[in-house]
């Protein structure tokens, strides 16, 4: 933010020294003093890593991309916007107009929906607007207002808003300190810090004013050094860190104060770059990144030992800071260059300028939810609106050449590829490609990560090499050896695996066979495998060298891939095979019920009728053999039987009967 620079005209007779420094950082800082501008030499010669969006290959303003970002778009309207903030739990920027066209003119809050880059609503509060603290626990938004250039005005107030209704709820006067400039909410204690800018003599170190967020009553004033402008809550270690931008009457009272949250009372001092404005802290690394504006470079501090352990020059100016966890970027809005830059926190490298095109930014936030950094410029009242593309958390750990061998007949070509390695996404990388004897053959390009090289008439060996750049960050390959001669070995070309793709029920096998294909003839001996699968979880092969394997489904049905990766002669291939794992279930090939020995269902029950008919039969036999007699001689019984039978038949019958009755029985006796 931009504070001091708006009523230093008007009380430099009054505060002398103490206030000359508000009268000349006006001329350096504020938009209605001018900047150096965009096209400054300052700029210019600061780092080769700069990108002017709105000139050469990226205009018109709108549709540039610079190394970090790309434009989304711009909002105008905005009345000398000085400080933005974030409110991820309604997906708004929020911005505070000074609204500086005049002194002693009342100010108000512009809320921008980030779904639709609109105003969503305008919130008049006091005069002059600069610092926004967000309460999370109540949804209540905290503005401090600087006050005017009248005297009775300079203790300034603090507006609260509902982030609800978008309705201011209370405003309080700040009942200690002078031109309030910084607002913070402290989250563990539930309370709301303010900067005030000057102290009541005008000469000396300024406070803090501390206010609870349940009754908004003041709880302490810890006194810290000359102007406090910015300030910046570490949740790690319960500390507010605080930039005092000190006096051009003393360039030694530039410093940041630390306030332990728990007493409430300053712990350290600490020494950074002359007038430190903005500052953000990187959750991430411990560190606390402040913004020097008269130095133009940016110290990094860490919160264990309250030391800088890093200087990084950036633009001219640096006024306002923005941390992105998610790639690693430290923004910094660069208020005299017309610029913001983009640090890779984990090398400390900048790894981007942007120039916006617009006059004056004063504010940068970072909106998490839809990766955008945006930029507040007091000058002309445009907020410009970027998407992140690059992260700057990957780092370059290395760089292959693949193949790192090959051989050539003279004339022939053949392709070499770049393999960059990298802690995180390797998107971004840059290739120089070169080789040792240009006698031997070229390279098709020098740049890129594919390149292909063409051997010249005569045989021998070949060295290249390729060097891998990312957020400042180059690795050397090692040597990779082009041998060109008239006699050439068959390379390996591609790789097919078999079945594919394949289809299994649960707990059954299926056998999977790689077929290797050469340029240059037959594939010789001596290929070795590598075989991987996504999951474990479906099944397991019973190799991971051999050529061919076999994979045994679990009891788990889905889709599982299979990888396999082939190395022949210094040149990797690598095929895959989806493999889709059924359950067993009740129905046939056709959909119908699975029948009897797995046969379709029709089928089946038509096998048990035939065999049930067949049992039936069987025993049926069986019983009326046993029960036919056998005639004298094993004839069997006399057919046809005897008739008439005896009638009536003899009664009572024999006694006792005969056991057994002969057989077969006597003949009955002759009718009387």
């Amino acid at each position: 933010m931009n504070g001091k620079g708006r009523t230093g005209t008007a009380l430099l007779a009054i505060f002398a020294c103490a206030l000359m420094v508000v009268g000349t950082a006006a001329l350096l800082v504020s938009p209605l003093g001018g900047s150096l501008g965009k096209n400054s030499s300052h700029l210019t010669n600061l780092l080769p890593a700069h990108q002017d969006l709105t000139t050469g290959t990226a205009s018109p303003e709108g549709t540039g991309t610079a190394t970090c970002c790309t434009w989304v778009t711009n909002i105008t309207g905005f009345q000398t916007p000085q400080q933005m903030l974030y409110d991820p739990a309604n997906g708004e920027i929020w911005v505070s107009n000074g609204n500086y066209n005049g002194e002693n003119v009342f100010g108000n809050e512009s809320v921008i929906s980030d779904s639709t880059n609109s105003l969503a609503a305008t919130i008049p509060v006091q005069i002059g607007p600069v610092g926004i603290a967000y309460d999370s626990s109540k949804s209540e938004m905290y503005v401090v207002n600087e006050g005017g250039s009248n005297l009775a005005n300079l203790q300034g107030s603090v507006s609260v808003i509902s982030t609800t209704t978008n309705k201011v709820v209370n405003t309080f006067n700040n009942s200690v300190g002078t031109n309030p400039e910084g607002a913070l909410y402290d989250s563990a204690k539930g309370e709301i810090f303010v900067a005030n800018s000057i102290d009541a003599t005008g000469y000396g170190p300024s406070n803090i004013s501390i206010y609870t967020d349940s009754t908004n009553s003041l709880v302490g004033s810890p006194v810290v050094g000359i102007n406090p402008i910015d300030m910046v809550y570490d949740g790690a270690k319960g500390e507010i860190f605080v930039a005092n931008s000190g006096s051009i009457c003393s360039c030694a009272s530039s410093n940041v104060s630390v306030i332990s949250d728990a007493t409430n009372s300053v712990t350290a001092t600490i020494g950074v770059g002359s007038g430190p404005f903005g500052l953000v802290y990187d959750s991430g690394k411990g560190e606390i990144f402040v913004g020097n504006y008269n130095d133009d470079n940016v110290s990094v501090i860490n919160d264990t030992t309250d030391q800088v352990v890093a200087t990084i020059p950036v633009g001219y100016g640096p006024e306002s800071l923005a941390y992105d966890a998610a790639n690693g970027f430290i923004f910094v809005a660069n208020n005299g260059g017309n610029n913001f830059t983009a640090i890779n926190d984990s090398t400390n490298k900048v790894v981007a300028n942007v120039y916006t095109g617009d006059v004056a930014p004063t504010a940068i936030v970072y909106d998490s939810a839809k990766s955008e950094v945006w930029v507040a410029n007091a000058g002309d009242g445009v907020v410009n609106v970027l998407k992140i593309t690059a992260g700057a958390s990957s780092t370059l750990t290395g760089v292959a050449v693949n193949p790192p061998t090959a051989t050539v007949v003279p004339t022939g070509s053949t392709a070499l590829t770049a393999v960059p390695s990298c802690t995180g996404s390797c998107a971004g990388t840059s290739y120089s490609w070169s080789v040792t004897n240009s006698a031997l053959g070229s390279l098709s390009a020098s740049t890129g990560s594919a390149v292909t090289f063409t051997a010249k008439a005569s045989t021998g060996a070949e060295t290249l090499f390729v060097n891998a750049t990312l957020n400042d960050v180059t690795k050397m390959s090692s040597p990779a050896t082009i041998t060109i001669t008239s006699t050439v070995s068959p390379t390996l070309a591609s790789v097919a695996l078999s079945p594919s793709p394949a289809t299994l029920q649960v707990n059954q096998t299926i056998s999977l066979r790689t077929t290797l294909t050469c340029s240059g003839g037959s594939c010789p001996n001596g290929a070795s495998y590598q075989w991987s699968l996504t999951s474990h979880a479906f099944g397991s092969v019973n190799s991971s060298t051999a050529s061919s394997v076999t994979f045994t489904a679990s009891s788990t049905a889905g889709t599982v891939s299979l990888f396999v990766n082939v190395s022949l002669n210094g040149i990797t291939k690598e095929s895959q095979v989806a493999i889709t794992i059924t359950a067993q279930t009740a129905t046939g090939g056709s959909g119908t019920a699975a029948g009897f020995l797995g046969l379709p269902g029709d089928d089946g029950y038509l096998l048990i009728g035939v065999l049930i008919v067949v049992v039936i039969g069987a025993v049926g036999a069986v019983r009326l053999l046993r029960r036919r007699p056998s005639g004298p001689q094993g004839a069997g019984p006399q057919y046809p039987p005897q008739y008439p039978p005896q009638y009536p038949p003899q009664y009572p019958p024999q006694n006792p009967p005969q056991y057994p009755p002969p057989y077969p029985p006597p003949p009955p006796p002759p009718s009387q």
